[in-house]
């Protein structure tokens, strides 16, 4: 208080401050008071109109939902044929009320107020519900049996029964469970038919009816009914206070649902809403004192409120008048002195400041540590192009360049393929061949770039992809142009750097995403070279006019390896033999073409042993360059037959292998089976992967050591598993599916009957009724 006595300008933000909060505060409570006191009767009352509405209403959908249902028994064949006919017991009755239980269950709705619903058949005197079978005189005692209704007048009204009925609330005092209250739905069958056969009845939940009128204080202190057209009680909920006397045929006539009247000194308002689908009318009988008693509390926390805002608008107002008053008081106070050194510096301004210094430094060591990645980003962008991995089609590839900083202004594209066939001054040391490689990407990619745009690509050890982006790729000039750029880019590298370099160029492409083809085509234009020469260009182009029939694809050489590296002789000595028969016999290749392809073979021959590990001379004979060096046609035959002894040798050997490591592995299989059999993905290709072998390999090993093939083996080991959990009974159908592997509980019901001849219900229920007995 002296700071206000003392200090003008203090007073000045404080007033401000004070008028700021209180005048709207004023104005609000004038406004709002007058109108809240005048609405929240009306509002009360509508509140409780709509809650009966929205009760009446979601009653209504449910008993049309019971008359739906009542209609499609009737129609169904099963129930038709089982009530029209009087069945003697033996399997064929069993069966038919089976198939009839099944029924039942696909007709059941999901309806939170139901208990219990089925039908009752007179000439058979059997109930049968969703879930099981039961004798009449069985189903009273244990699931239906009403407290002040004996068995035989309950039976009596059943065989009565004409359309549809909605009994009254009735206690049911079932042996061995607690008594409950419930509305009984009842429906003759079959409908279209005056004949009386059976009845379908459902029970309806008292409780869970009145939990749809909610339990507000309102609804606590009012007294809640339904009635029905002729003035009598269908139920009512267990209340305290006793219900005031009224006769309800009077709320009946009453057409706007608000009824008031006086009993005694009390006053009384009864709201009301009607049913569409019955006579029901759902009633609120409330004492208008607790209408004002609610309005009386709402006003006392008006004031509360109102009161509690003013004094935190004060206290607001002295903190923040003096929270701005602060560094104006700094300010002055240095001015005044003249001092360099302020008290109490502003705690608040230097977080502030102190927050956006750490938000911009942060922020430019985030741009640092992705500018220092972006290469990385790049080359693996690159990479996947040249792979065909993207599948987003070519705006998508287009956008992820360019935030790559990769530019293509042009639509035309070529990609060449550079090989270091030696490293010249650099040596053979890892580093010194990436220092080698770092040095050919930049001087081919500023060569090329007066094309239009260059971005070199890092494959395997000693070999680059150089992806150009130029105008027109078809035209002559540009041809010219790009033959002399990479003619200078070997010139240089071979007298400045000491290296040779052989280059294979693909054909152009129009479209980003298209550039995988061209790759290949400039890895394939480029062995081509490497066999003839090195520190050659070959154009792909230029191959197809001379050596484009040699069929020797990549694909089929990973082929060949992949069958040899398996094992799997059949295989391997089938795709030799193709290419044999398609160069050699049907194109006729000439004898250098001959020789090219034999070369071919003999480096497929060698890269499978080096992935292998394997020693090449224990495989090939001292005189192995007198088949290699043969010049005669005749001798081509006797050449290949020598490739494939190789292989056959290499393929014992893998043989060999794995019968040492086969019975290790398949006991390794099964225990990773065992203990993955939960996981709904498990597949043969993702276990073949897990241990690194060939699905082939895989399904005939699983066959020859189980007897069952992979999958059978799985559902079979999974169903077992689903059968000690029916058993056990704790989980759902649902949750057994899933907790056994399978993707949804219908695969679950398929695969189960396929094996066990039964339903997993049915499994589930016999085994429940066994250990009931």
């Amino acid at each position: 208080m002296r700071l206000l006595k003392s200090n003008k300008l203090f007073l000045k933000l404080y007033l401000s401050y004070a008028i700021m909060f209180i005048v709207p505060l004023a104005v609000v409570g004038v406004l709002v008071y007058g109108k809240m006191l005048a609405t929240l009767e009306q509002e009360t009352r509508d509140y409780s109109m709509a809650t009966l509405q929205g009760a009446s209403e979601v009653m209504d959908m449910r008993i049309r939902e019971l008359d739906d249902q009542a209609y499609q028994l009737s129609q169904n064949r099963n129930i038709a044929n089982f009530m029209n006919n009087e069945m003697n017991e033996g399997p064929l009755k069993i069966w038919k009320m089976k198939e009839i239980v099944q029924d039942l269950s696909i007709y059941q709705l999901p309806n939170n107020l139901l208990d219990t619903s089925g039908v009752f058949f007179f000439k058979n005197n059997i109930v049968l519900t969703q879930n099981s079978s039961y004798e009449t005189d069985y189903f009273y005692r244990y699931i239906s049996r009403y407290k002040d209704i004996p068995y035989e007048e309950w039976l009596e009204q059943l065989k009565g029964l004409k359309g549809r009925e909605l009994w009254p609330s009735a206690v049911m005092n079932n042996e061995g469970s607690v008594p409950r209250s419930y509305i009984t739905y009842l429906r003759s069958l079959p409908i279209e038919r005056s004949e009386h056969l059976a009845v379908f009845f459902a029970l309806i939940d008292e409780e869970m009816i009145w939990s749809l009128l909610g339990r507000s204080e309102l609804a606590r202190n009012s007294y809640l009914g339904i009635v029905d057209s002729k003035g009598r009680m269908i139920t009512a909920p267990k209340q305290e206070q006793s219900a005031p006397q009224i006769r309800y045929e009077d709320v009946l006539k009453v057409e706007d649902g608000y009824y008031s009247f006086q009993e005694g000194k009390d006053r009384y308002t009864v709201m009301h809403a009607s049913s569409d689908v019955v006579d029901w009318t759902y009633f609120f009988i409330t004492p208008e004192k607790v209408l004002l008693n609610k309005m009386a509390s709402v006003r006392a926390i008006f004031v509360a409120v109102m009161l509690i805002c003013l004094l935190a608008g004060i206290a607001l107002s002295y903190f923040l008048s003096k929270r701005s008053y602060t560094p104006l008081q700094n300010i002055v106070r240095f001015i005044r002195r003249n001092r360099a050194d302020a008290k109490d510096g502003d705690v608040e301004y230097e977080t502030i400041f102190n927050t956006i210094r750490d938000a911009f430094t942060e922020n430019k060591e985030l741009e640092q540590k992705f500018n220092s990645q972006l290469p990385n980003l790049k080359t693996h962008f690159l990479q996947r192009l040249l792979k065909q991995q993207y599948a987003g089609g070519t705006q998508s590839e287009r956008e992820l360049a360019d935030l790559y900083g990769l530019r293509f202004p042009f639509r035309s594209y070529h990609v060449a393929a550079l090989n270091m066939d030696d490293f010249g001054k650099f040596g053979s040391h890892t580093r010194d061949k990436a220092f080698a490689r770092f040095a050919v990407s930049n001087i081919a990619e500023e060569l090329l770039s007066s094309l239009g745009s260059a971005y070199a690509v890092e494959l395997e050890e000693g070999m680059l992809a150089l992806i150009v982006n130029t105008e027109h790729s078809d035209s002559d000039e540009e041809h010219s142009q790009a033959e002399h750029l990479w003619k200078e880019l070997q010139s240089y590298c071979r007298e400045q750097l000491g290296m040779t370099i052989s280059i294979g160029i693909g054909r152009g492409c129009g479209e980003l995403i298209d550039i995988g083809g061209s790759f290949n085509e400039a890895i394939s234009a480029l062995h081509y070279g490497l066999i003839r020469e090195s520190g050659g260009i070959t154009q792909y182009s230029h191959i197809g006019e001379h050596v484009n029939t040699i069929y020797y694809p990549m694909d089929k050489e990973r082929q060949l390896m992949n069958c040899v590296k398996a094992g799997d002789e059949g295989n391997a000595l089938r795709l030799l033999d193709e290419i044999y028969r398609l160069n050699i016999v049907e194109r006729q290749l000439p004898v250098a073409m001959v020789n090219c392809l034999v070369y071919s073979l003999m480096s497929t021959t060698f890269n499978i042993l080096d992935e292998l590990h394997l020693d090449y001379t224990d495989y090939f004979d001292q005189d192995m360059s007198k088949w290699m060096d043969k010049g005669q046609a005749e001798d081509t035959q006797a050449r290949f037959k020598y490739i494939a002894t190789t292989l056959e040798g290499i393929c014992g050997t893998v043989v060999e292998r794995k019968a040492d490591s086969g019975k290790t592995l398949h006991e390794d299989v099964l225990d990773h089976i065992h203990r993955h059999y939960a996981n709904e993905g498990l597949s043969l290709s993702l276990v073949a992967e897990q241990f690194r072998i060939s699905p082939t390999y895989l399904s005939r090993m699983f066959k020859e050591g189980t007897g069952y093939t992979f999958a059978d083996y799985i559902n079979r080991y999974r169903i077992a598993q689903g059968k000690q959990l029916l058993k056990e009974g704790t989980m759902s159908i649902s949750e057994v599916a899933e907790a056994s592997g399978f993707m949804s509980a219908n695969t679950f019901i398929r695969v189960f009957k396929k094996y066990e001849s039964v339903t997993p219900g049915q499994y589930k229920e016999s085994h429940a009724g066994a250990t009931q007995s």
